[in-house]
């Protein structure tokens, strides 16, 4: 059984509204030998050796595809798409040509993306067993307002020409998505002192 929470987060937005979602707590993360183990012991894999050079090489060969500038779909699991962007502490220029030009040396892998399949989803969904008796709620303390991120955000980036969202998680310690949308928040009021620059995964937060 898949055991959940229902976890409540302060009032990021000052709009004196919690909000509130499910979650699955995370125990631990499956290592290769233990999910090798696993596949010996439930899945019919007799031999451990093969299992491990099967995903040795897949990983491999997902890897040399990506590079190459494919998308890799993997049957029954799903997609993986390489995502680009600047190496950190640079900035990519706008599509007019303002700021600096960078060459290959300064762009570097930013992440994998993954979108399941249709196949994959499905069998999650059909062998989703949740424990709901015990469900517990959990709030999520932050030691910061909004308008204390917002003095943390001007200081930073009184010493730094820019900042990105993941600059902005750490900073603040805010989850991403939440950080995402606060500083999307803070680039819409004119009165914050923040402003975007660039666009898509190159956008970055300037002060304005």
């Amino acid at each position: 059984m898949l055991k959940y929470v229902l976890q409540e987060m302060n009032d990021v937005k000052a709009d004196g509204k919690k909000r509130s979602y499910y979650k699955v707590p995370t125990y631990s993360n499956i290592a290769a030998e233990q999910l090798l183990n696993y596949m010996k012991e439930n899945k019919g894999m007799t031999n451990s050796g093969i299992a491990e050079s099967v995903l040795s090489n897949l990983m491999a060969s997902v890897s040399d595809m990506l590079l190459l500038g494919h998308t890799v779909t993997v049957p029954h699991l799903g997609t993986f798409r390489l995502s680009i962007g600047p190496v950190k502490g640079r900035t990519v220029s706008d599509i007019d040509g303002e700021g600096k030009q960078l060459n290959a040396h300064s762009i570097t892998v930013r992440g994998v993306r993954f979108k399941p399949s249709k196949e994959f989803m499905d069998r999650l969904r059909e062998d989703l067993r949740l424990e709901g008796d015990g469900l517990v709620q959990r709030v999520n303390q932050l030691e910061t307002t909004r308008d204390d991120r917002l003095q943390m955000l001007k200081q930073a980036l009184a010493t730094s020409p820019s900042m990105n969202v993941v600059g902005y998680m750490e900073l603040t310690g805010l989850r991403r998505s939440m950080a995402t949308k606060e500083l999307a928040s803070f680039a819409a009021d004119l009165a914050s002192g923040i402003k975007t620059k660039g666009a898509g995964s190159h956008k970055v937060y300037v002060l304005g």
